[in-house]
């Protein structure tokens, strides 16, 4: 397999595994609306946490 073909695939399944897991977070209500995570990625930036 070349390396090309590998981080393919590799890419795929790391996209898989993310998708499964918002799946889940979904099903167990741990979400939130996008607005609502913006705003605290902005507020953290602010606030020099990030």
């Amino acid at each position: 397999m070349s390396i090309e073909a590998y981080e393919a695939l590799s890419g795929k399944i790391d996209l898989y595994r993310q998708l499964d897991e918002g799946r889940t977070a979904v099903e167990e209500g741990r979400k939130r609306p996008f607005d609502e995570a913006m705003n605290h990625i902005k507020q953290s930036i602010t606030d020099g946490k990030i």
